[in-house]
């Protein structure tokens, strides 16, 4: 993969926009906060993505007793209260890596640790990274799984649904082409990625209370060349609906829903009412991208949300052991913070 090929949009949309420079600081709250939402959105909108019949109650949050998973090849099982599942798990992934590098990304360091999370047992797992990852305990033997299922061609959310973290790092863009790279290598996607990371950027600098949210909303989305994101920002920004249940993991979804949620809500439970109210969509991975962007815009304000607060302490008590499914610590929304200090430090 020829990474310069893939068109740079941060210093273009900076010089175009006199948004803050790329080395302006994050602020710590938006960035925990970022994350945190990111795995509440994905905690709250499980038990939907996993049970399309699942009545949805009028406000939407995490159920403390858990809820049935319904698997055709392994019958039922409950699923802790607070479980999340691939996309904040493979979050974490991405945020240690850079955190116990001292800030750094590495591309094969995170094929290898994708690769070892695919192969831990998760029920949690999308057809491409199990066409990926499984049974394979090399980088060449993902490259040869990449030769054979021409991941090019899938068009999904994964990747978008996993890059927060690269929003707290410098060269955002490269970066966020190789990670997208790993897992969903068509140009759609990378391009995606990369507007999808400098918008979560700007709303960590606060570039959205100087210059205005509609302003940094344009500069990252509109025009991009992208035909798909084109017509996902028109759609959110007309407030217009879209039909998100065809082609369920379109990762032009999660833009939408990303410019709608950061537009229309204040509230990170008003969002997540908004998001997961729609049945059979991907309810999952659409909640985690729109908490990881109220969750940047909001910041420390969220306090001030007694439904998120109640939220995110379930998903950071959650023992995935009260079910019926194990997982490793090191996946735990738990390690979030301490991940997120570290980085802050190389900053």
């Amino acid at each position: 993969m020829a990474y310069d090929c893939i068109f740079k949009i941060e210093s273009r949309v900076l010089r175009k926009y006199k948004m803050s420079s790329r080395d302006s600081m994050p602020n710590y709250e938006r960035c925990l906060h970022m994350l945190y939402g990111l795995a509440v959105g994905d905690a709250i909108g499980l038990p939907f993505e996993h049970d399309r019949q699942r009545i949805r109650p009028v406000l939407i949050d995490i159920d403390e007793g858990g809820f049935d998973l319904h698997s055709h090849f392994q019958g039922n099982r409950l699923i802790a209260g607070g479980q999340v599942s691939d996309e904040t798990e493979q979050m974490i992934i991405l945020l240690s890596g850079i955190a116990e590098r001292g800030g750094i990304y590495s591309r094969e360091y995170a094929i290898s640790a994708y690769m070892e999370w695919a192969n831990s047992k998760t029920p949690f797992v999308d057809v491409n990274a199990r066409n990926l990852f499984q049974r394979v305990k090399t980088v060449g033997g993902y490259n040869r799984r990449c030769a054979k299922f021409a991941p090019e061609r899938v068009l999904s959310n994964a990747a978008i649904a996993r890059c927060a973290p690269i929003a707290l790092l410098r060269d955002s863009d490269s970066i966020a082409a190789q990670d997208c790279s790993i897992t969903n290598p068509a140009p759609e996607c990378i391009a995606a990625e990369q507007a999808y990371t400098l918008f979560l950027k700007s709303l960590l600098r606060g570039d959205h209370i100087t210059a205005g949210m509609e302003t940094i909303i344009a500069a990252c989305f509109a025009k991009t060349g992208n035909n798909a994101i084109d017509v996902a920002y028109v759609q959110a920004t007309a407030r217009a609906n879209r039909d998100m249940v065809s082609n369920k993991s379109f990762y032009a979804h999660a833009i939408y829903c990303a410019i709608y949620a950061t537009l229309y809500f204040n509230s990170m439970s008003d969002a997540m009412d908004w998001v997961v109210s729609f049945p059979s969509t991907d309810s999952d991975t659409n909640a985690a991208v729109v908490g990881a962007v109220i969750g940047a815009k909001m910041g420390n304000a969220l306090r001030d949300d007694a439904r998120y607060m109640r939220n995110l302490q379930l998903v950071l008590a959650c023992n995935p052991d009260s079910g019926s499914i194990s997982r490793p610590e090191k996946y735990h929304p738990r390690h979030i913070e301490g991940c997120v200090k570290a980085i802050f430090a190389t900053l």
